[in-house]
């Protein structure tokens, strides 16, 4: 509500724009290099990173003047933060820790309509490949974050309606109604498959009675 609206604007509501802002646990599954690399090649963007230092020291967080790290934010107050920024960051290590991981924030980032940048995570770029820009580490990633903060408004709008696709078809809701059907297709095949089991075991049924019934009379030839 109103709170957390006031808090996010306190947080950070004097920062300058562009903003390019993460949220989520700050631990060994980040590149604090590239974020590094991302602060000193664009020295008038604003980096804001939200959440709890997690199972690294946080001594070893890079600290610049346009890079903020906000420490941990009540999960309300994330969408209020979001809101301020222009341009969403996924930028995570590629390493054995994040060899098996899906953020979920990927389709919060993309709910919110803002461009997403991702280092190319098997899972995002699998899933979110066609909505998500993917570089690695680098200038390549600090060029995809130029490019989507140059989009025009007829591409921001094209950029924003496949992301809400893409949002509703990984909805819980339309996730259940597809394995409901895929179920129901399942359970229709097997239920057809046993009916034509039934329908060969009768018509051999038939045939062994009728050899079994012949039999005799060729016997009493």
């Amino acid at each position: 509500g109103s709170a957390q609206a006031r808090l996010a604007q306190a947080l950070q509501g004097a920062l300058p724009g562009p903003r390019l802002g993460y949220y989520g646990v700050i631990d060994e599954r980040l590149d604090l290099a590239l974020i590094e690399h991302l602060a000193d090649a664009r020295p008038h963007w604003q980096i804001v990173m939200v959440g709890p230092v997690v199972k690294i020291d946080p001594d070893r967080l890079p600290q610049r003047p346009n890079l903020h790290w906000l420490g941990m934010q009540d999960y309300a107050t994330l969408p209020y933060l979001l809101a301020g920024w222009d341009l969403c960051l996924m930028p995570f290590a590629l390493n054995e820790s994040t060899r098996f991981i899906s953020p979920t924030k990927t389709l919060e980032y993309m709910a919110s309509e803002k461009p997403v940048v991702s280092t190319p995570v098997h899972d995002v770029m699998q899933l979110y490949g066609a909505q998500v820009a993917l570089a690695n580490a680098g200038k390549a990633f600090v060029d995809a974050c130029d490019t989507l903060l140059a989009e025009t408004a007829q591409a921001r709008q094209r950029r924003a309606e496949a992301m809400l696709q893409t949002v509703f078809t990984r909805s819980w809701d339309h996730t259940v109604a597809e394995v409901n059907r895929l179920l129901r297709a399942a359970c229709a095949g097997a239920e057809a498959a046993l009916e034509a089991d039934d329908s060969a075991a009768a018509a051999a049924a038939t045939v062994a009675i009728g050899t079994h019934r012949a039999a005799p009379r060729r016997m009493a030839q």
